[in-house]
């Protein structure tokens, strides 16, 4: 059973883009849920308004076991930021090829992602940015005294 590192992904973009990537950028979690995504994915968006409704933590495409853990995503404006809780297995960079899939991820629907996590069990926090495909920054930090100097301390794990 692997560690979890849990945070947020904020995506930013066009809300027609942030809406694409909901609806088709998600996978159902066929072995625990069998069936079309349209039974985790609700998507109940106006053409003022973006609002997603999440059930059983849909698979965020292409990577290494991320979720999103949140049950809504909600963005009012044309071109904004909507945030997500997210929880991915280790961590979300652990090597060159998980850059490469979120960076991919941010290519193909024209966002922005940011993610910042923390995980406890191996005393680190992550972050990624990654602007429109390209540009990828991770920093990842470790704490000399975990329980005192992390924002979070008893997430992840």
């Amino acid at each position: 059973m692997p560690n979890w590192i849990e945070g947020t992904m904020k995506l930013r973009g066009k809300r027609e883009d942030i809406r694409r990537f909901f609806l088709e950028g998600l996978d159902p979690i066929s072995w625990l849920t069998p069936g079309d995504i349209k039974h985790q994915v609700e998507d109940n968006s106006t053409e003022y308004s973006l609002d997603f409704t999440f059930r059983d933590q849909p698979h965020i495409a292409d990577t290494r076991r991320a979720f999103i853990t949140d049950e809504y995503a909600y963005m009012e404006e044309e071109s904004g930021v909507v945030c997500v809780n997210v929880k991915q297995a280790w961590g979300f960079v652990c090597d060159h090829n998980d850059l490469d899939v979120w960076a991919a991820i941010s290519k193909k629907y024209d966002v922005d992602i940011r993610l910042f996590g923390i995980e406890m069990g191996q005393c680190f926090t992550q972050e990624v940015i990654i602007i429109r495909g390209r540009r990828p920054i991770v920093n990842e930090k470790q704490y000399a005294d975990w329980m005192w100097e992390c924002p979070f301390p008893m997430m992840g794990g």
